[in-house]
Parts: structure tokens; C-alpha cells; sequence
């Protein structure tokens, strides 16, 4: 399990405030904090683990997402380009792509293993300045981007159309709340494509 911490120490010596922005891990079988993952320099606003859990991804308003290995508790890669805040990241089926969406209204695909940028998935404007969630289809084939409304790119990275998109999937949300708890959601077609 995965947390994220603010922490503020003031220095006896009188000197200015030292803030630490780190994700803590726990073993989900004893409860056990097993570390900390340290390295952004502002707010982390979303965590997510890699299919065989072996990796995560911290997005921040650092502008930045970090790939972690979870057994050695270091860093992988830092995920640099965006210019607005790291809304969210999420690794492909594969585990060899990661998707990242910022408030600079884009979309970033990276390599996972060596943090270099492969693409840039643009034109959500002025009207759809953020987007909310990507996820990568279960063969890798297509990334949805969802904001005021839902995106997908094939593998060549090519933006579909909305009559595509329709066709395709529906919204997808990460999460919805049921009887109090939160519970992922998968994607649900829509429409009369399926």
C-alpha cells in the first residue's frame, strides 16, 4: 500500500523550515511501514502501482512523475516535461509504457524502464484544460484521456474522432464510491458500437 505525506521540520538553529514531500509503503499483509520514497519537491496528487506491483508512479504539482522499484525503494526514472501539475500516470499492460496527463492540457507517453518521452498527445485547448485519468486498453492498443470528455489515441498514438471515440468506450472514472468505500471501475462501452 501506498501513502502520501507532507512533513515540516523547524531546525532548532533558527534557520527556515525544511518541507518533505514523500510516498510511505506498507505491507498490506502485516501493516508494516517497509519505507520511503522521497524525491518530489511539491505535492504528490496521485499513486498507482504496476501490474505485477513491483513498480510504482507518483505524479506531483512538481510538475514531474517518478517511477519507483518497490523492493530496492529507489527511484527508476523521473518523468520531466510538463510544464503544469502531474494530474495523473499509469504504466501500460505491458508495463513497458507509462501515460502521464498534466494540467498543461496534454498527455505524455514515456518509456518506463528509462523515463525517455515518446510522445506528446496534445489538443484537449483552452475549453479542456485538464485532463482527469488516462488508462491503457488491456492489450496496449489504445490510451484513453478522459476530462470534460473521453479521448482515445490508437497505438500509432493517431487522435480518433468523437463518432470513434462513442464507438469505442464510454467515460471511464478511476474510482466510484460504493457503500463507502472506493471500488475501481473498468471501462464500459456505450453507444452502438459493441
Amino acid at each position: 500500500m501506498l501513502t502520501s505525506s507532507t512533513s515540516t521540520t523547524k531546525p532548532s538553529t533558527g534557520t527556515e523550515a525544511v518541507v518533505e514531500h514523500s510516498v510511505d509503503v506498507w505491507s498490506t499483509v502485516s501493516g508494516k511501514w517497509l519505507g520511503a520514497l522521497k524525491g518530489h519537491v511539491d505535492g504528490i496528487i496521485d499513486c498507482s502501482f504496476s501490474s505485477d506491483s513491483r513498480c510504482a508512479i507518483t505524479s506531483s504539482i512538481d510538475l514531474t512523475a517518478r517511477v519507483w522499484n518497490l523492493e530496492q525503494l529507489s527511484l527508476v526514472a523521473k518523468l520531466d516535461g510538463h510544464t503544469g501539475a502531474v494530474r495523473t500516470a499509469t504504466f501500460s499492460t505491458d508495463q513497458q509504457r507509462i501515460a502521464t496527463a498534466s494540467e498543461d492540457a496534454t498527455v505524455r507517453i514515456w518509456d518506463a524502464t528509462t523515463g525517455r518521452q515518446l510522445a506528446t498527445l496534445a489538443g484537449y485547448g483552452e475549453s479542456q484544460p485538464t485532463i482527469h485519468s488516462v488508462r491503457f486498453d488491456a492489450a496496449d492498443r489504445q490510451l484513453l484521456a478522459v476530462g470534460t470528455a473521453p479521448t482515445v489515441w490508437d497505438v500509432s498514438l493517431e487522435r480518433r474522432s468523437p463518432q470513434e471515440i462513442s464507438r469505442l468506450v464510454g467515460r471511464e472514472t478511476p474510482w466510484r464510491l460504493v457503500g463507502g468505500q472506493l471500488i475501481e471501475n473498468t471501462v464500459a462501452s456505450i453507444g452502438n458500437g459493441r
